[in-house]
């Protein structure tokens, strides 16, 4: 069997394109080279050299139909490859298996996001990745009832598989690593961090994050990972963009999210894998796959209940009880490349 990815791009990034890199990683361990159809390839990335590149060339046409030309070509180049199983993480017409790492509907409901032309495509497209594909695999049950809900997807037709995350590289570290790591950050011994990854404040829930932290009288620091902040706030610090962002989960005492709309959530699990646990607003994917030990939720827009949890965070800190010193019993599921790639083909025979 000669098995397909489809993606947007094979490059370091988040979202899909990060899961559509781990399945390279996964099915590379299982003995199995695919092909890897994408817009882009970032050429010096070592996933580059384990994949057979097929690239569909889309830069001469405007942003908006890139996707859907992306979309019309791939069938012919897939047949030319001889790929006989295609995993589709971006929204295609001729995937067996339908990846849903998020929906358009399920993003714009959350964001309360107006409908415009560019959506209604990229809903279409959507439409069509689902319903032609023989397997759907929903990255949690919350994307599950999407699918059902808006999408009309048949129960049967829907598998849920958690993604995977690289336990090689987001792993604990003793207590004298862990120091020296807090003062390389500037992190004084006497504040409570919680470390904040964001590529989207707005949905990521900065604003009410900001807003609690610059008013607490708490011993605590809001670090931000990523998009530059659009002004400063007492009790936030920006880090810059981190490509070692192990090393924040690693130093930091508590993970945080506030998002409005997370399909899983990855930060969640990375930081749990670190031994870091995490404050994550209820709908998370993620919450669905850590134990209470490993996590504590708030309402998105509930200022009290984010109040509560930070001050339930500090208190396990103060107490000594916050660290997870095994982190893999925390989580559901085995979270490794390998098992994840072994569970997408198994599901596929089940379904075939």
């Amino acid at each position: 069997m000669k098995l397909g990815i489809s993606s947007h791009a094979l490059r370091l990034s988040g979202g899909i394109e990060r899961y559509a890199m781990d399945l390279v990683d996964g099915f590379t361990a299982l003995g199995i080279q695919p092909v890897f159809f994408a817009k882009r390839f970032d050429d010096t990335l070592p996933a580059c050299r384990l994949v057979q590149k097929e690239q569909i060339n889309v830069r001469w046409l405007p942003a908006r139909y890139r996707d859907a030309w992306f979309a019309a070509r791939l069938p012919k180049r897939q047949r030319a490859a001889g790929v006989d199983l295609l995993i589709g993480c971006n929204r295609i017409a001729s995937a067996d298996i339908a990846i849903c790492g998020g929906t358009h509907i399920g993003f714009m409901r959350a964001t309360h996001k107006q409908e415009t032309s560019k959506d209604r495509m990229q809903i279409k497209l959507e439409r069509a990745h689902y319903q032609h594909a023989r397997l759907i695999v929903a990255h949690s049950r919350a994307m599950q009832t999407e699918l059902i809900d808006d999408y009309g997807v048949a129960p049967g037709k829907i598998r849920v598989i958690y993604p995977p995350a690289a336990a090689e590289r987001f792993s604990p570290i003793n207590d004298e690593r862990r120091a020296a790591l807090r003062q390389q950050l500037g992190w004084p011994s006497d504040r409570i961090i919680f470390a904040f990854p964001s590529s989207s404040h707005e949905r990521k829930g900065l604003p009410a994050l900001a807003h609690f932290f610059e008013s607490t009288d708490l011993p605590v620091t809001l670090a931000v990972v990523g998009r530059p902040l659009p002004r400063t706030w007492r009790n936030v610090q920006y880090l810059g963009y981190h490509a070692d962002i192990e090393q924040i989960y690693q130093a930091a005492d508590f993970t945080v999210l506030a998002s409005t709309y997370e399909p899983f959530g990855l930060v969640g699990i990375e930081s749990v894998l670190c031994g870091t646990p995490v404050l994550l607003a209820d709908g998370i994917g993620s919450t669905e796959v850590l134990d209470d030990a490993a996590q504590i939720n708030f309402g998105a827009q509930d200022a009290e209940g984010l109040a509560r949890a930070v001050a339930s965070a500090v208190q396990r800190v103060r107490q000594g009880t916050a660290r997870l010193r095994q982190p893999a019993s925390h989580i559901s599921y085995a979270t490794d490349t390998r098992t994840h790639a072994q569970a997408l083909l198994d599901a596929w025979r089940e379904a075939a």
